[in-house]
C-alpha cells in the first residue's frame, strides 16, 4: 500500500515538476489542471509524511460507574458483560482483576455491589490477549494472574493490536475530485 502511494507520490511530483517549468497556462483548462496536480501532490506528501499517533499500550477494566445493568446481567462499553445473573441493583467499587489462559487469555474484571452478601459481579470480553505483566500482577498456584487493586487503573493488562484498514478505492476517488467539490 505505501509503495503504491509512493509511487503516486513520485509520479505526480514529477508531473507538478515537468508542468511547473511551463512560465504560464495557456488557457484555463491548463490552469485548473495545474492547480489539481498541486493539490493531490500536497495531499499525497501528507498521507506519506504523517505518522499516525500510537495507540496506547495498556487497557484497563470499566469504571463500577459506567456498568448498566440489562436482564439481571451486567454490561459495561466496549463488549464487556457477566455471563452469570445477579441480584446486586448498584455496583459501588472494582476490586482486582484475574487473567485466565495459557499463552492467550482472557481478562475478567472484578466489582462489589452495595450489598456485601452477595458474590462479585465479572465482566469479561471475548477478546483473548497476551498474559499482562507488572508489580499489580500476581501468578496464583492454579496458574491464573490476579491483580487486586481498588484502582482498576493499578491492573494494566495489554490492547489487543488491531490492523490499520485502507479504503484504497476511496483514496484514488479522491484523486478524481475536482478541488471545489472537497
Amino acid at each position: 500500500m505505501i509503495k503504491l502511494l509512493k509511487a503516486v507520490y513520485v509520479a505526480t511530483s514529477l508531473l507538478l515538476t515537468l508542468c511547473s517549468g511551463i512560465t504560464y497556462a495557456q488557457s484555463e483548462g491548463q490552469r485548473t489542471a495545474l492547480a489539481h496536480v498541486s493539490a493531490h501532490t500536497a495531499k499525497v506528501e501528507h498521507i506519506l509524511t504523517t505518522k499516525p499517533k500510537p495507540a496506547p499500550q495498556f487497557s484497563y477494566c470499566p469504571p463500577a460507574s459506567s456498568l448498566y445493568k440489562k436482564n439481571k446481567r451486567w454490561w459495561a462499553p466496549n463488549s464487556w458483560r457477566s455471563y452469570s445473573q445477579s441480584f446486586v441493583e448498584k455496583v459501588t467499587k472494582f476490586i482486582g482483576a484475574q487473567w485466565v489462559g495459557v499463552s492467550l487469555g482472557h481478562i475478567i474484571c472484578l466489582y462489589h455491589g452495595d450489598d456485601s452478601f452477595t458474590f462479585p459481579i465479572s465482566l469479561q470480553r471475548t477478546v483473548l490477549i497476551k498474559p499482562p505483566t507488572g508489580d499489580t500482577w500476581k501468578k496464583q498456584p492454579s496458574g491464573y494472574l490476579v491483580c487486586k487493586s481498588r484502582d482498576r487503573l493499578k491492573c494494566p493488562f495489554p490492547r489487543k493490536k488491531r490492523k490499520e484498514v485502507v479504503d484504497i478505492k476511496k483514496m484514488l476517488r479522491s484523486f478524481k475530485e475536482p478541488i471545489n467539490q472537497r
